[in-house]
């Protein structure tokens, strides 16, 4: 199954209600709809922010326009984010793992930091919070680290980010190249 997620005109989809977003994350994302063997690719040819951003995330594909952007899923509330918003999001990312945990939460929280980190042992690239990565350096684990996310910039990622950080699997700009 293929979803298009297209926000309003003059939109990004800011505003979209959490428990409706929720509510679909978790279909897309649960047994129900597992267990008929359906595959999952969510098509974002244009900007998508806010809480739109979780059926997104819960799609076992991303298929996106070089230059749409997603994030800012916080961006619309009213107040802090808090532990209970980050673990639903934390929950959708580790139940299809299409965006590590770590730039999911990135995507909500403006205020955390997101690194880009290449491990010792595997050479492996990993994206990691600050308390993951702290633990990783005392491990003597990290051979390369890199800033993903900023605290406190707008964390958005381009189509073209999405593809190179191989978290989008194709970009297509309308159904024709979809």
């Amino acid at each position: 199954f293929v979803f298009e997620f297209q926000p309003a005109k003059g939109t990004a989809g800011e505003g979209s209600s959490l428990g409706d977003s929720l509510d679909l994350a978790r279909f897309l994302s649960g047994d129900r709809l597992s267990d008929t063997k359906a595959k999952t690719v969510a098509w974002v040819p244009r900007s998508v922010k806010g809480h739109a951003l979780l059926p997104i995330l819960a799609c076992e594909q991303i298929v996106m326009g070089r230059d749409a952007e997603i994030g800012a899923a916080g961006s619309g509330e009213k107040n802090a984010v808090d532990n209970a918003l980050r673990d639903e999001y934390l929950h959708i990312a580790e139940r299809r793992h299409t965006i590590p945990p770590a730039v999911a939460l990135g995507l909500l929280d403006k205020e955390l930091a997101v690194f880009k980190v290449t491990t010792i042992e595997n050479m492996g690239v990993r994206y990691e919070a600050s308390d993951a990565l702290k633990k990783l350096r005392e491990q003597g684990a990290v051979s390369k680290e890199e800033t993903f996310f900023q605290p406190g910039d707008p964390h958005l990622i381009t189509g073209q980010q999405m593809r190179e950080s191989l978290f989008a699997t194709h970009l297509a700009e309308n159904r024709r190249e979809l």
